[in-house]
């Protein structure tokens, strides 16, 4: 992680408007969910989380993050509150 960090600030620095296949914009203001069909879109350009066929999938995964965190005791759980 620290890697693609300091090269995410190298790209800021340099005033740079890509970071690889995305924008760095892009990577900066994410959506707040976030799918993707790594077999058609390796490069993670195409978010599927807001179509609404996979509507169902999306729910399931927060469900299954939202067990796990109460499961864990995790700290951040409460942003399920204020987002």
């Amino acid at each position: 992680m620290r890697q693609v960090v300091s090269a995410l600030q190298g790209v800021l620095r340099g005033g740079l408007e890509r970071f690889g296949p995305r924008t760095v914009d892009a990577y900066i203001h994410r959506p707040r969910f976030e799918l993707y069909d790594l077999e058609q879109d390796p490069d993670e350009v195409t978010n599927l989380a807001g179509r609404p066929e996979y509507a169902e999938m999306v729910d399931a995964f927060c469900a299954k993050l939202r067990q796990f965190q109460e499961d864990t005791e995790d700290p951040w759980l409460h942003k399920w509150v204020y987002e």
